[in-house]
């Protein structure tokens, strides 16, 4: 199953073909305010996106983006259920799928 959204702080941003920041943003994009890190409040640490059936990371950092414990210096394929951490932060993202209303039936009937 393809990750479709990430969570962070109890709060689920969905995941598009439309870059979502991870830290700080440009204006009118969806940002992950991600803060007490940096002195720039607008740096950007990451983007995350939709391609096609990728969901792809790319680092925006000098220290890199670490993805379940790795480091991330390029780019990386995300898959369902992995976690993200900036720097040294110990706030964590983790990649979730939601569950649609037809998802949900079908489960229950198993």
């Amino acid at each position: 199953m393809l990750p479709t959204h990430i969570l962070f702080k109890n709060h689920a941003y969905p995941l598009t073909s439309s870059p979502l920041f991870i830290g700080g943003k440009g204006a009118d994009e969806v940002t992950v305010h991600i803060t007490g890190h940096a002195s720039d409040p607008s740096h950007t640490y990451c983007t995350i996106e939709l391609r096609g059936t990728d969901v792809i990371l790319v680092n925006h950092a000098a220290e890199g983006t670490v993805v379940d414990g790795e480091k991330v210096f390029a780019t990386s394929t995300l898959s369902l259920g992995q976690t993200i951490r900036i720097g040294t932060q110990s706030d964590e993202l983790k990649l979730i799928a939601c569950v649609g209303a037809d998802e949900k039936e079908k489960r229950n009937r198993i």
